[in-house]
């Protein structure tokens, strides 16, 4: 288990149920990425959510729905310590949280992936969320040259068009932004 930033641990599913490093690490919530259906074997002191999402390319929709429910999920619970996880601990959990760093703390993909890889060394994120998570990066930061406010709103449009899209949707969405 592997405290990445602020209150948000990463690891696999052995760590994820090893009770002792729940414990150990204070963990009260735990955010599981998955291609099942799962029940919490924490008992009624830990907080359990499990998003369904298999880890391939052409996943980076599920993946980029569940990564924003989960970014909601850590800012709304902020003063306590977060898990997330998934099978391995190298693609779908790494992903929502690349994408937290994205929003909360401005980083782009790159800075991300080297900052956890250089506290988990074997992550790999499979190339569909590669390709979604720099999307959202390039939407985040693309400059407009309109007033600002018109680009904040077009923006949070072209965002919420990826999030609620598939990957090829995702895709023809941002080849038809105009900058």
């Amino acid at each position: 288990m592997f405290h990445i930033i602020d209150n948000i641990y990463l690891s696999d599913l052995k760590d994820a149920t090893n009770m002792d490093l729940i414990l150990k690490n204070n963990i009260k919530l735990v955010v599981r990425m998955s291609e099942d259906d799962n029940e919490s074997i924490y008992g009624s002191d830990i907080v359990f959510y499990n998003f369904k999402c298999e880890d391939n390319i052409f996943s980076g929709g599920n993946m980029l729905k569940a990564a924003n429910e989960i970014y909601k999920i850590i800012i709304k619970n902020k003063d306590i310590n977060i898990l997330v996880h998934c099978n391995m601990g190298q693609s779908r959990s790494v992903s929502a949280i690349i994408f937290y760093m994205m929003l909360k703390h401005k980083y782009d993909f790159f800075e991300s992936h080297i900052y956890i890889k250089n506290i988990k060394n074997d992550i790999n994120i499979n190339s569909g969320f590669k390709s979604i998570l720099n999307m959202v990066h390039t939407i985040i930061n693309t400059q407009y040259d309109f007033d600002e406010s018109i680009d904040k709103t077009k923006k949070n449009i072209e965002f919420t068009k990826l999030v609620n899209s598939n990957m090829f949707d995702a895709v023809k969405a941002f080849n038809s932004l105009n900058y």
